[in-house]
This record gives C-alpha cells, sequence and structure tokens, in this order.
C-alpha cells in the first residue's frame, strides 16, 4: 500500500491557505470599514467648519460696519461739541444749544 503522507499534506497546505486568505479578507474589510468612517468623519466635520467659518466671516463683516458707524457717531459728536462750544463763548446757554445743534445736523447727517 502506498503511503497517504503527501496527499494529505497538500489538503492540510490548501485548508490552511484557504483559513488565511478568508482571515485576510476579514482584515481587510474591517480596516476599509474603520477609514471609510474616519474618512466620512473628517468629511462632515470639514463641512462644518466651512459652515461655522462663512458664519464667522459675516460677523466679522457685520461687526466691522457697526465698528466704523460708532466711530463716525464718535467723530460727528466730537465735532458737535467743539461747536457747541465755539458758538457758546460769551453768549447765553440757549443760543449756544440751538446753534449748535444746528451746526451739528449739518456736520451729523441722519
Amino acid at each position: 500500500m502506498p503511503a497517504a503522507g503527501p496527499v494529505v499534506s497538500l489538503v492540510t497546505d490548501a485548508a490552511a491557505g484557504k483559513a488565511a486568505t478568508h482571515g485576510l479578507e476579514k482584515l481587510t474589510a474591517a480596516f476599509d470599514a474603520k477609514v471609510t468612517g474616519v474618512v466620512k468623519s473628517v468629511s462632515a466635520a470639514a463641512t462644518q467648519m466651512q459652515v461655522t467659518s462663512q458664519s464667522m466671516s459675516a460677523i466679522a463683516e457685520q461687526t466691522s460696519q457697526q465698528a466704523s458707524t460708532v466711530s463716525a457717531a464718535w467723530i460727528c459728536e466730537d465735532k458737535a461739541l467743539a461747536s457747541l462750544a465755539s458758538v457758546g463763548q460769551g453768549r447765553g446757554v440757549a443760543l449756544s444749544a440751538e446753534r449748535g445743534s444746528q451746526t451739528a445736523m449739518g456736520l451729523c447727517p441722519r
């Protein structure tokens, strides 16, 4: 009777190779799923950051406009007060206030 050693060895090697291939396929699928999850998370975070950035940019623009308005108002008020001071020198307070407010209205358009 011939020996069965080499045939059993081939079957065992084939089964081991098949098991190794299956194991690698499982690892590859798990790795792919994890990488896909990370890519989706990063993509969502990038989208949210872009939305936040656009919102912050709009708020900064609005703040800049408001700061310009306030600055212009302060400059106008300073000019109006200077006009009141120059009109009021040596005259009554009522006349000074009336002329000063007229001058201020000319300096500070509404």
